[in-house]
């Protein structure tokens, strides 16, 4: 953006630059990091279809869930990569075991990828805490 003449060059000690660059850096890596896919989706660089297991196999109705577990093969072999998001209870269930096991003998242990479910907020809560912090270092 400096190159483009849209940001003021920061030079050591130039107190209005760092304080534009917080300004408009800080809350652009959160825009990215929130809705950076959907843009890249919009412009055709990423194809978005996910599979949610959750979601797309019925979690009351037994005989709907059967049936869904049953075809889970057939939405793994479509897949390229496979996200967990972990809790303790993620390993309780056999169908999920069995997706596991199932994703594993079609693809690398590298295409998959797993996520305790604490760790967005973890991070999501140091984001305005860090920008805080140096926002008073600035003063």
């Amino acid at each position: 953006l400096t190159s483009l003449h849209l940001l003021p060059l920061v030079h050591e000690g130039d107190l209005q630059s760092t304080w534009v660059a917080r300004l408009i850096v800080v809350p652009m890596m959160t825009i990215t990091l929130l809705f950076g896919s959907n843009l890249l989706s919009k412009l055709g660089l990423r194809d978005p279809d996910v599979f949610l297991d959750k979601v797309c196999i019925h979690q009351t109705n037994e005989e709907v869930k059967q049936q869904g577990i049953s075809k889970l093969g057939a939405f793994l072999d479509c897949s390229d990569r496979m996200l967990i998001l972990y809790t303790d209870v993620y390993l309780q269930k056999l169908w999920t075991i069995y997706e596991v096991a199932t994703f594993q003998s079609l693809r690398s242990v590298f295409e998959v990828d797993v996520i305790p479910v604490q760790l967005p907020a973890v991070v999501f809560a140091t984001i305005p805490c860090g920008y805080a912090f140096t926002t008073v270092l600035m003063l």
